[in-house]
């Protein structure tokens, strides 16, 4: 690539907002990871986290927090709880049964 050329994007992605010049980056490491045999690792995450961090994605988000709570659901005991749950893990194999009789 001609030096020329090569200038002329560093001063365009310079112009870039930080959102975007953090996308460019990891578009670019993506690119150049494809092909090869490199894993991505557990330092190349926190990299990208705290650039992202840097970047400002993770402020003014909105909190989840007891957004879909439920008032109405009802006090379990824990023996209760504990046979609803077993009741839901064991549900396949009663609808097994619907499905073959003999299975029984």
């Amino acid at each position: 690539m001609a030096t020329t050329a090569f200038n002329e994007i560093v001063r365009a992605a310079r112009r870039l907002s930080r959102e975007e010049q953090v996308a460019l980056v990891n578009l670019l490491q993506v690119d150049l990871l494809d092909g090869q045999s490199e894993q991505v690792t557990r330092e190349m995450f926190l990299r990208e986290l705290e650039d992202l961090r840097k970047a400002g994605a993770f402020e003014n988000v909105e909190s989840l927090y007891g957004k879909f709570a439920n008032p109405n659901v009802p006090e379990l005991s824990a023996d209760a709880l504990h046979a609803q749950i077993h009741a839901i893990a064991t549900e396949w194999e009663q609808e097994l049964d619907e499905f073959d009789p003999k299975h029984n």
